[in-house]
């Protein structure tokens, strides 16, 4: 009976509408129902984490596969991600005094941060929100990247009172046209670039992998509900980069290092709010725990149903090793510089209706492309 039962959860596991009821949901509802903000936090953590691992989604995939293969099945999903996430959002924050998005300048910062965030994804072949899902998933290189991550987050915050200095101009904000016309604009430039990347597929290879019955159109949606249920929770959208530089300062103190009042941690109310809090206080630092737990628990388990349990590989090259760790300081400084990752800047910035996750995903692709162009660096990221 015990024998029969295992078998027959193994083999549902392996059916993603299955997996979201045996998993997501619960995860979902105890993000709804939970009283306690910080087990709500870990619970939509968790969430994210296990929908990304689920449905195999990554954004570096969004720039392997146009730069490397050009392939744009990932850029069409990040597209509906950004289509489906504004309709949720404009309204929400066109009409809500308590609710607030992210508006960041333009600066000279968003520019060379998100090229080097770039940069640092292919070498890393990797993001942040890819390290801390793998390092759920237990994958060996991925502690590397994090400390990487760690030190360029923190190099970034000792540095970033000088990139405040940088040539800036103000934060642009489309919900200021209201919100129709806003959504409307948005709406127009994601169709062009969609309609865009359909004709670029189809020269280079004659036909196209159709999204909507590809798992990344189900991650998409469920990352936009996601963040939603964030925005609600936290009166702000989902962000990871600035909990590099936060779990550096945790560590700091643990050891009575040299860090002290850096002016960083008063940039905002938020980020004045976060250096007095407790790793397991901190919003950011709660779901990002969530998000690496989520992996956990679904690497796990799939793992349990799966036949012959495949181990993850260890025998990993030093290059690749010291690459990845150069890649994670990179992405950890150019986050932070750049206001944020690609959950931060372009997801949540985006779909707040601010320019500046436009112009991040531009200077991240530059940047990723360069590095691909120069070393040839066509691997399966996030894998």
């Amino acid at each position: 009976m015990i024998t029969s039962t295992f078998h027959t959860v193994r083999n549902l596991w392996h059916l993603p509408a299955c997996r979201c009821t045996m998993l997501l949901i619960p995860l979902l509802a105890s993000a709804l129902f939970t009283p306690w903000k910080p087990v709500q936090l870990l619970a939509l953590g968790m969430f994210l984490g296990a929908t990304l691992y689920i449905f195999h989604f990554g954004f570096t995939r969004v720039y392997a596969g146009l730069i490397s293969e050009h392939r744009t099945l990932g850029l069409r999903a990040l597209l509906v991600l950004l289509a489906f996430g504004s309709v949720l959002f404009f309204p929400l924050l066109a009409q809500s005094d308590t609710l607030n998005g992210f508006y960041r300048p333009l600066s000279l910062g968003l520019l060379i941060g998100s090229a080097i965030f770039g940069v640092g994804m292919a070498l890393s072949s990797t993001c942040t929100s890819g390290t801390l899902n793998r390092l759920g998933q237990l994958n060996p290189l991925s502690p590397v990247v994090l400390i990487g991550l760690v030190i360029g987050g923190i190099l970034a915050a000792w540095h970033f009172e000088t990139w405040q200095h940088a040539p800036t101009f103000a934060p642009v904000n489309l919900l200021q046209l209201g919100w129709p016309l806003a959504l409307g604009l948005q709406l127009l430039t994601i169709t062009a670039l969609y309609y865009w990347a359909l004709q670029w597929e189809r020269r280079h290879h004659g036909h196209l992998e159709p999204l909507s019955i590809h798992p990344w159109f189900w991650a998409v949606i469920l990352l936009a509900i996601g963040n939603l249920l964030t925005l609600l929770t936290l009166q702000q959208p989902w962000s990871i980069a600035t909990v590099f530089p936060y779990w550096g300062l945790m560590l700091n103190d643990a050891l009575n290092g040299p860090i002290e009042d850096w002016r960083f941690w008063a940039y905002t109310a938020q980020m004045a709010a976060l250096y007095d809090q407790s790793p397991w206080e901190a919003p950011v630092s709660v779901m990002a725990i969530g998000l690496i737990l989520g992996s956990l628990l679904s690497a796990q388990l799939t793992r349990l149903t799966q036949e012959g349990n495949k181990r993850p590989q260890t025998n990993i090259k030093v290059k690749v090793q010291v690459r990845s760790f150069i890649g994670g300081i990179l992405m950890g400084y150019g986050a932070i510089i750049a206001y944020g990752c690609n959950i931060g800047a372009l997801f949540s910035g985006t779909i707040s209706g601010s320019l500046h996750g436009w112009i991040w995903f531009a200077a991240s692709l530059a940047g990723y492309a360069l590095v691909v162009s120069w070393q040839g660096l066509k691997k399966d990221p996030e894998k």
